[in-house]
């Protein structure tokens, strides 16, 4: 038992890694089609956050504040993106590369976005 959230924790940082490969070779999309978005990705990650959960209870680890604080804090991540994966919520960032100063402008200490 103890093993088990370890082992699957590494599969699921090595499913990332190596998707980080394919998705500069094909692009977001297709990543985010056959591996972010399918069911067994998603229950990996659910079996490492139940495994982990059920070992930290079994080793009585709640005793030690700071740790209870960290791993619950891995639990609210967990949480918040579980509520955007499962009703299947995409949303993607595009970043330009443009200098700050040719596309912002400056308030006193504050940049705000220039209107287009």
């Amino acid at each position: 038992m103890k093993s088990v959230p370890f082992i699957l924790l590494f599969w699921a940082a090595a499913g990332i890694g190596i998707s980080t490969f394919v998705e500069d070779a094909h692009g977001t999309p297709f990543i985010q089609t056959y591996v972010y978005g399918t069911w067994w990705f998603k229950l990996l990650w659910t079996a490492v956050v139940v495994t982990s959960a059920a070992l930290f209870v079994r080793r009585k680890t709640w005793k030690n504040f700071p740790l209870l604080v960290l791993h619950l804090s891995f639990g609210v991540i967990f949480a918040g993106a579980l509520t955007t994966a499962l009703p299947d919520i995409k949303e993607y960032c595009t970043c330009v590369k443009a200098s700050l100063r040719e596309n912002m402008s400056t308030n006193g200490n504050k940049w705000h976005a220039c209107p287009s």
